[in-house]
């Protein structure tokens, strides 16, 4: 019961923190609230870093409120002389904080845990939870029923800083999460950013049941620099709509592990540059499933802010699959545009499509650089009323129709052809 809380109040001195431990036995903190820590100090500090061996720490926080402190609501630290740490927020509130409501630093040898559960961590001026991680030994973030709205960024688990070593692997599962209108007048700002390093360990990432609405740069954003190992990224009844930048945004910058992306029953809409946006710069190929998405709406007055834009460009192949989708109302691009220009082969399925009163093209797809494309329709598809075309097709040196016809294509009032197969087929509109 909140009611039965003790509140401890910081003398309001500067970098004087209310609690601080250097314990390396496991701390459990109940019932509590921390607050009026003065400029550059924290409600909570737990500082392990330099010598001691904490290794098997475990730290519980449970009906604690740690809010309007100088710096961090929570702040925790941890080195490589630390190993296989627990964290564990439950029922924990961090608001209205100087710098972030919880300020994390993983750099352990170790498989690490983290799980916020029941977190509110709104209004701080910079975070609402940072996890600076660096771990060598991997790390597993649960993330449920949690609000990280009104911060300048929302949630941010960051692998990058390790300058590009080696970790291990990455599993971030997020299920009921808030993480809206993040984002102040001096930069751009996301809802929710994960982010990973050059590695050889796979990274997987879940989000269900979730909202990132309204956020000065992208509503979710998951990247990883390079490495060999596997990038999954799933979205399950995920809604990213009014973003300054993208809805979705999943950026592989190199490496050979493939990225798989899938997405269910998602809402991506009203973003000022692409709705959902997949590049994948790797030689490992991408491979994306869409299915039940709703991605109307996006892009400013640039071409290239599609509704949905999915891009291979580092020699592997492209599998794209779309199934009761709808990409139209794009303010000057294009609906639905595939582009593999790394050189591999493209496969894409169009199942129950609608790609209408777009700026440019209904549907692109691009083949451009030696490898084959095969198609598979199934109607309806729908494109009308498009800038340029309903559907194009730009494939060199072939496309391969292995299912349906284009007869499965419908649409009129197209600024150019219903079909356009680039120096091959043109149909005009319906």
């Amino acid at each position: 019961d909140d009611d039965d809380r003790c509140t401890i109040t910081g003398t309001g001195d500067a970098n004087e923190n209310v609690f601080s431990s250097t314990s390396t036995g496991s701390l459990t903190l109940m019932n509590l609230v921390f607050t009026g820590a003065g400029p550059g100090a924290s409600g909570v500090l737990v500082n392990l870093l330099g010598s001691v061996d904490a290794d098997g720490y475990t730290l519980t926080v449970r009906n604690v409120e740690s809010s309007e402190n100088g710096a961090d609501g929570i702040e925790a630290r941890f080195d490589e002389d630390d190993g296989d740490i627990v964290l564990d927020f439950t029922d924990v509130v961090a608001r209205r904080n100087g710098n972030n409501g919880f300020d994390v630093d993983i750099n352990t040898d170790d498989t690490s845990t983290v799980t916020l559960k029941n977190v509110v961590a709104t209004d701080n001026d910079n975070v609402g939870a940072e996890f600076d991680d660096e771990s060598n030994g991997g790390m597993t973030y649960t993330i449920d029923e949690s609000d990280f709205s009104n911060n300048d960024d929302g949630l941010i688990i960051d692998g990058t800083s390790a300058g590009g070593n080696q970790i291990g692997a990455l599993t971030v599962t997020i299920d009921e999460v808030t993480a809206s209108s993040n984002g102040n007048a001096a930069g751009a700002d996301d809802g929710i950013q994960i982010s990973y390093p050059n590695g050889a360990d796979d990274v997987s990432v879940t989000i269900t049941n979730t909202v990132a609405n309204g956020n000065t740069q992208d509503g979710v954003v998951v990247t990883r620099v390079g490495g060999s190992g596997a990038l999954t990224v799933v979205l399950e009844r995920v809604t990213t709509n009014d973003n300054t930048e993208d809805g979705v945004h999943v950026l592989r910058n190199g490496g050979s592990g493939v990225t798989t992306v899938g997405v269910d029953k998602g809402v991506s809409t009203g973003n000022d540059d692409i709705g959902y946006h997949v590049e994948a710069a790797g030689g490992g190929g991408v491979a994306v499933v869409f299915v039940d998405v709703n991605a109307d709406s996006n892009g400013s007055d640039e071409a290239d802010d599609d509704n949905i834009q999915v891009l291979e460009s580092g020699g592997g192949d492209l599998d794209a699959s779309f199934t009761n989708v709808r990409a139209s109302g794009a303010k000057a691009g294009t609906g639905l545009h595939v582009d593999e220009s790394g050189g591999g082969d493209a496969r894409v399925l169009l199942d129950h499509v609608t790609a209408s009163g777009n700026g440019e093209w209904g549907i692109e797809l691009h083949e451009t650089n030696g490898g084959a494309m095969t198609l598979r329709l199934a109607a309806p598809i729908t494109t009308s009323s498009n800038g340029e075309d309903g559907l194009r097709i730009d494939a060199n040196p072939q496309v391969l129709l292995a299912a349906g016809t284009l007869a499965d294509v419908s649409g009129t009032n197209n600024g150019e052809y219903l079909v356009n197969i680039v120096d091959g087929l043109a149909i005009p509109n319906n």
